[in-house]
Formats: C-alpha cells, sequence, structure tokens
C-alpha cells in the first residue's frame, strides 16, 4: 500500500491537472518541423519505505512524491549528421529522492532541473556502418551489469546486422544538475576509456566481450581536507575485462518457447591509492594491488502451453578476506554500471538485485528465483525471491537501499521478494489518441528481512513501494 501525506496529495494532484492540460498544448507537438522533433514524456511517482533504518533508529514511514518531465529534441541536420539533446526537471516532495527510470538510482531531496544529454552524431564516417558521436551521451548495455550511464565522451561506433562495437574515451567534466550535484568526490575526476563488441555467430546466439580502464586522478594526499559526508577517500588505476554469451535457445521441455540466457565472467585488475580518514583529515594513504573477479548468470524459462516465464539467477562478486594487506581481492563494478534491466515477460525495468536492499556486485551472493507472466491484453505481472550471502565478513556493504551498519562476523545478509506490475494503459483499453503516444504504470513492492550479518538488527522486515504513471507525448 503506497502513503501519502496530504502535502503530496496537492502537489500531484496539481501537476496531474498541470499534465492534463497539457496534452491539447500545440508547443508539446513532435513535429517542430520537418527535421526536428520534440518528444515530451510526464512521469508522476508516488514511493514509501517503511522501516529502512531496520529499528535501529525508531524511524518508520519514509514517503516520498515526486514530478518529472522530460524533454528530448532531435534534429536531423542533413542525411549523415544528427544533434540529440535531452533535458529533464525533476520536482520532489517528502523525504526521499526521485527513482531514476534510466537505472533506479534515487535522487537527493532537492528539486533540480538537468541537462541529461546532448550530443552530435555523424553518420557513414569513411565507410557505411561506421559513425562517431561526440558530447554527453547514454553509454548503456543491456542489463546494465557494465554500463547504462550517461558520460561526456567521443564514441566511435560500427554497427552490422552480424557485429557491432564500440570505443569511447572521456571524462564527466562538471556537474548537470541545478540545486543537486549528480557526482560525489569519488566520481569527480576519473577518465574512462571503453570498448564493446558484440557478435551474433548464429541466430539469437551472442559473444560479447567488454573491457574498461579507468585513471582516477584526483591526487589524494596525507593531510589534505576532505568534505564532511562527502569524502574523495581513492584513486589509481584500474583496467576490467569480461565476457557475456547470451541468446535464445530451444527448450526441453516440448511445446514451451525458447528460453533465453545470460552469462557473465568479469575481472578487474590494477592498482588503488586508499586513504585513512579521521575527522576529514586524510592521516594515511595505502597502495593496493587490486585483483577480484565477479560472475552473473539468469535464464528465462518459458512453460509449455501455459503463460508464466520461471526466472532463475546467481550474481557473485569477490570480497577482500584481508583487507590489512597490501592486496585487494574485492570486486568492484565500473562505475558506470547501471543494474537496472527488464526480466522475463516485464515491460518496465526494476533493479537487478532487489528493489529495497539494491547492493553493488561485491563481496556478495545473490541467488534469485520467480516467475513473470503477461496478465490482460497489455500488462504484465512478476514475483522474483532472492537470497542474499556475504562472500567475506564485512561492517558495510558497498552501497544499500537499508541502514548499512553489519557486524563483521556473520555471513547472512538476509533475503528479498518483489513483487511487480506493469500496464500499458493505451492498449490495454484500446484507446487512439492522436496526442498521446502512451500511457503506461509501474509499480513494485518490495520486502527485505534482514539476516545475523545485521547483528542485534537481524529479523527485521523493511518494505519499499513505488507507483509511477509515464504520460508520453
Amino acid at each position: 500500500m503506497i502513503f501519502i501525506s496530504g502535502t503530496s496529495k496537492r502537489f500531484l494532484l496539481s501537476y496531474i491537472l498541470i499534465s492534463s492540460a497539457a496534452f491539447c498544448s500545440p508547443a508539446l507537438a513532435k513535429q517542430l518541423t520537418p527535421n526536428i522533433t520534440l518528444d515530451t514524456n510526464i512521469r508522476i511517482q508516488a514511493s514509501d519505505v517503511d522501516n529502512a533504518d531496520l529499528g535501529t533508529e525508531g524511524s518508520k514511514n519514509v514517503e516520498a512524491g515526486a514530478l518529472e518531465a522530460r524533454f528530448r529534441l532531435t534534429g536531423n541536420l542533413n542525411e549523415n549528421m544528427l544533434f540529440f539533446w535531452e533535458g529533464r526537471g525533476v520536482a520532489n516532495v517528502g523525504r526521499r529522492g526521485f527513482q531514476s527510470a534510466d537505472t533506479g538510482e534515487i535522487s537527493s531531496l532537492d528539486s533540480f532541473l538537468e541537462w541529461h544529454q546532448s550530443y552530435l552524431q555523424f553518420n557513414n564516417v569513411g565507410v557505411s556502418p561506421v559513425s562517431l558521436r561526440i558530447g554527453r551521451q547514454k553509454i548503456r548495455e543491456d542489463y546494465g551489469l557494465w554500463w547504462k550511464q550517461n558520460f561526456d565522451s567521443m564514441r566511435l561506433m560500427y554497427d552490422t546486422t552480424l557485429f557491432s562495437s564500440f570505443i569511447a574515451a572521456g571524462q564527466d567534466l562538471f556537474s548537470y544538475r541545478i540545486s543537486d550535484d549528480d557526482f560525489t568526490e569519488n566520481e569527480q575526476k576519473i577518465t574512462r576509456v571503453l570498448a564493446e563488441g558484440s557478435w551474433q555467430y548464429y541466430y539469437e546466439q551472442f559473444f560479447e566481450t567488454r573491457l574498461m580502464f579507468q585513471n582516477d586522478h584526483s591526487n589524494i594526499a596525507v593531510g589534505d581536507q576532505e568534505k564532511t559526508d562527502n569524502h574523495d577517500d581513492r584513486n589509481g588505476k584500474l583496467f576490467w575485462g569480461g565476457i557475456r554469451a547470451s541468446g535464445k535457445t530451444p527448450s526441453f521441455m516440448t511445446g514451451a518457447d525458447k528460453l533465453s540466457y545470460r552469462i557473465d565472467l568479469m575481472a578487474v585488475t590494477g592498482n588503488e591509492d586508499v586513504a585513512t580518514i579521521v575527522n576529514d583529515i586524510i592521516t594515511a594513504v595505502d597502495d593496493k594491488r587490486v585483483k577480484s573477479w565477479a560472475f552473473d548468470a539468469s535464464a528465462d524459462i518459458p512453460l509449455p502451453n501455459v503463460d508464466p516465464i520461471i526466472h532463475f539467477g546467481y550474481a557473485f562478486g569477490s570480497g577482500d578476506s584481508n583487507p590489512a594487506d597490501d592486496s585487494d581481492h574485492a570486486f568492484r563494478q565500473s562505475g558506470m554500471e547501471g543494474n537496472f534491466s527488464r526480466i522475463g515477460a516485464l515491460s518496465e525495468s526494476t533493479n537487478n538485485y532487489g528493489t529495497v536492499l539494491r547492493p553493488q556486485l561485491t563481496n556478495i551472493h545473490v541467488l534469485s528465483a520467480g516467475m513473470t507472466m503477461p496478465v490482460f491484453k497489455a500488462s504484465n505481472v512478476g514475483i522474483i525471491y532472492r537470497y542474499y550471502h556475504l562472500d567475506e565478513p564485512t561492517t558495510a556493504l558497498a552501497s544499500s537501499g537499508v541502514i548499512n551498519t553489519l557486524d563483521g562476523v556473520n555471513h547472512q545478509l538476509g533475503q528479498g521478494l518483489d513483487i511487480l506490475f506493469n500496464m500499458n494503459a493505451l492498449k490495454e483499453k484500446g484507446m487512439d489518441n492522436t496526442n498521446i503516444n502512451d500511457i503506461t504504470f509501474k509499480s513494485s513492492l518490495g520486502f527485505f528481512r534482514s539476516g545475523s550479518a545485521y547483528g542485534a538488527a537481524d529479523g527485521e522486515i523493511t518494505v519499499r513501494a513505488l507507483a509511477e504513471l509515464k504520460i508520453g507525448f
């Protein structure tokens, strides 16, 4: 059940009225000129989190309401040159930020304007399938395990039916948000070179490889003063490499549709300087040799003659058994990841590792099982169970959607359950409105029960609910 305060209700109602009035506005027409189009969508979002502190601070419900207006401008300057710009504004009410549709990341409480993307693309550079894109652009892959973020870069792309690839290099230059800094100190002054190749070696069978080099040149040193609650505590040079096999294959069950599979194997190596910070002052810097790995695989298995699709998944990110020595075996993701994707029959993305806990793939085992299925004319539903287990005992996760204090002794993190429902309202009702492209509804209800790794907070239950209405013009 979603709980919204009176203030949030008034906020959402006012923006629903504004959105409704905008349906007939000629300014929102898609075709501005024969070569320039404007796409607009509005998202109205309400959420509630109960017991995120696992009973340790006496705080229960954290409720929020938010509205996002997003605008995409596409200009075909000529047959080989394209300009794209995307911006958005987010208005927040309550004690929790807006959940992004791209990555599932939750913003701070401040309302903000954001310059999301802006780039020039040149097609047929030299030869027909080669293109060049320069500017702030989204670099993504379907699962979001490697990258699903906007990035200031230059990207050279090669795309054919059987093989596609790119190489990109760049660095995020500055914050693109007003009233909400979108980069922490640890995320600044990082130069990256990324490469990806995908080969369809047989019909619906893909082999992919990804590489990334990262140079964090923030130059931390003993005696530096760090910002309170926003420390730059590491820099260095790291190299990621990984392979993926994915595709569809005939089911082992007679009469069933093809099953979908994905297998990712990744490793990271390099050197990293890690700071010890006391009272916001760097008191020591240790040089760490990084060498770690991760694995993530899933399968969606249709059943014969019925709608449900069975989902199985397992993910592992290595931990560090001896943090005191000069090596670090804890896997860490690229910093470009999204961990947000569609599962089975679901039409909307959800967090790969659970809507409540939301961990990164480091020092963790995540076992998942569940079911997704289409319902009605244009809707779908899913239920996913997850079991979480630490690889090595620790006092905190790299990221967490609940209070992040562990006992450093036990391995069992806990269990999660997500119930998901999505609907395309226009298709569901058979509506044909020339002014509205789509109306979609997305919802999730997540539960997390803490394990023994939370010490005295063992056995606490956190509930997170989200409902979102998207209207596209």
